[in-house]
């Protein structure tokens, strides 16, 4: 009985785990990993936000979603040194974000990057000038 007890407890610690959270991915133009990047969520329209999480060194991050209001309109602001700063819509579920780098680009890619941000994908398209 015991054992069957603890197993139980297991399993639900286990399914606990995760619950209210949102894993982020903040990826470069190239789709490399950017690790050490601050995530802030703030409230649309609003300067202020939390104290910001970073990502790991595979570019993730786990944010925590906001259980006493489900339906608020979040932003989610991605910064490091050497990249644009971005904000986008929070939305639900996985979320793969892409910033791009400051620095100059490599001879032979000029143009504009355009970046959409879907839940758990990432297209990016580059338009010559």
């Amino acid at each position: 009985m015991k054992l069957s007890l603890l197993s139980l407890m297991a399993v639900a610690a286990i399914a606990f785990i995760g619950a209210g959270c949102q894993k982020v991915t903040v990826l470069d133009q190239d789709a490399k990993p950017v690790g050490f990047a601050a995530v802030q969520v703030t409230q649309k329209g609003a300067e202020e936000s939390a104290l910001p999480s970073y990502t790991d060194f595979l570019g993730n991050v786990m944010l925590t979603e906001n259980l006493s209001d489900p339906e608020a309109k979040e932003m989610i602001v991605v910064s490091k040194s050497g990249y644009e700063t971005r904000r986008v819509m929070r939305t639900k579920g996985e979320m793969s974000i892409t910033i791009r780098s400051t620095t100059p680009s490599k001879a032979g890619t000029t143009g504009k990057t355009t970046t959409t941000v879907t839940p758990a994908a990432t297209t990016t398209t580059e338009t010559p000038e």
